[in-house]
């Protein structure tokens, strides 16, 4: 089953393209999940009811890439999604771990699947519930490092901020320029 977005307990929306979720909450966050852990969600959604196996998940949303990842990676995607699940308002454990077997959604999860024809009504939904004052800029590009945590974005902008040795970068460079520029002037 391919699905672009789902409601998960008539709380909160996951919206597959965007690797979000959108809380509708009023005032709330939309919560930014990187791609992978958006993957190991998508995997449980489609499969609820069933367990799925940790070669399940390593196959479907790293081996379909062509990416080898440690187990290591997967247990932190795994902590990252419940994480993010909880800061988007899902206070009850959605995602529970079967000893030896794998982990499935809870039983208690009520996952309604929004059809193609509901697209239009779920973006209004969540654009009135996440409505920002801010203007959205051009998406940030993701990257598929599962070493990234999930990031809470006011209303539905999607940024990232520049890593602080990044910075350090560019300012390094720019200074180095200037003091190129400026013996340049005074040798010439």
């Amino acid at each position: 089953m391919i699905f672009k977005n789902a409601i998960i307990n008539d709380a909160v929306i996951f919206n597959v393209n965007d690797s979000e979720l959108i809380p509708l909450i009023k005032n709330e966050e939309a919560i930014l999940l990187n791609i992978p852990t958006a993957r190991c969600l998508q995997l449980l959604v489609e499969r609820q009811g069933h367990v799925v196996s940790r070669e399940d998940f390593l196959e479907h949303v790293w081996g379909a890439k062509g990416i080898v990842v440690s187990h290591n990676t997967f247990y932190q995607n795994i902590s990252l999604l419940r994480k993010s699940l909880k800061k988007a308002g899902l206070q009850e454990d959605i995602v529970v771990t079967v000893r030896r077997k794998g982990f499935t959604l809870s039983s208690d999860v009520v996952i309604k699947i929004i059809e193609k024809s509901d697209a239009e009504e779920t973006s209004t939904l969540a654009h009135q519930s996440c409505l920002s004052t801010a203007i959205p800029l051009s998406p940030a590009i993701r990257e598929t490092d599962s070493t990234n945590t999930s990031t809470a974005v006011p209303g539905r902008m999607n940024m990232r901020a520049i890593p602080d040795w990044m910075a350090f970068l560019l300012v390094l460079i720019l200074l180095i320029e200037i003091i190129i520029f400026i013996i340049n002037v005074i040798m010439f």
